[in-house]
């Protein structure tokens, strides 16, 4: 059985999802917005490690900071981004439908289109901040820095919204060439 952090509910009264909208539809999303997007954010372990403590009820004062001020936001949005294409076309039994409505027109492909970029944009800066969190509270969190590739998929701490030029280390720091007279550059912001 699958655990999932939000319920169908927050994420309609924190997004512009429809209250009407169908909630099996909504749970298999907000579970690809956990299985896609915080297992990468989290890593497999400590994802399981909060799984863990909701279904028993152990909720650690840390967890549910965390919990509250960053994988809700992030899974809202997150889940919303992923329940967009499934709202705009629907799979029925032999063919794939765009919806109609008596009280308006179905919105077009590139109104799809600028909604998910809005969306993408808004859990891209959730889950930067989430890692801000994470980085800076790092002793309160010790199963998110201890895990190996063994426990499954690593967490990705990196920046999620760096858009600058990323020169491999290997090349940065004088790895291959030896050539003295290359400039060492700086990697992005990156909590190890």
């Amino acid at each position: 059985m699958e655990i999932l952090l939000i319920s169908q509910k927050k994420i309609k009264a924190f997004s512009a999802l429809n209250t009407n909208l169908d909630n099996e539809l909504l749970n298999s999303q907000i579970l690809v917005a956990q299985k896609i997007g915080l297992q990468t954010l989290l890593g497999t372990s400590f994802l399981d490690y909060i799984k863990n403590q909701v279904v028993t009820s152990t909720i650690t004062p840390e967890i549910q900071t965390l919990l509250d001020d960053y994988i809700a936001d992030y899974l809202i949005n997150r889940g919303y981004y992923e329940a967009l294409p499934f709202i705009y076309t629907r799979s029925v039994s032999q063919a794939l439908i765009k919806g109609q409505s008596e009280e308006g027109q179905t919105a077009s492909f590139q109104d799809l289109k600028l909604l998910r970029n809005i969306a993408l944009e808004r859990y891209q800066f959730f889950a930067q901040r989430m890692n801000d969190f994470l980085c800076n509270n790092s002793g309160d969190y010790p199963n998110y820095n201890s895990q190996n590739s063994n426990d499954g998929m690593m967490p990705d701490k990196g920046q999620n919204y760096f858009g600058g030029l990323v020169i491999p280390s290997s090349v940065s720091k004088g790895g291959p060439s030896d050539d003295s007279n290359l400039p060492n550059y700086s990697e992005p912001y990156n909590c190890k």
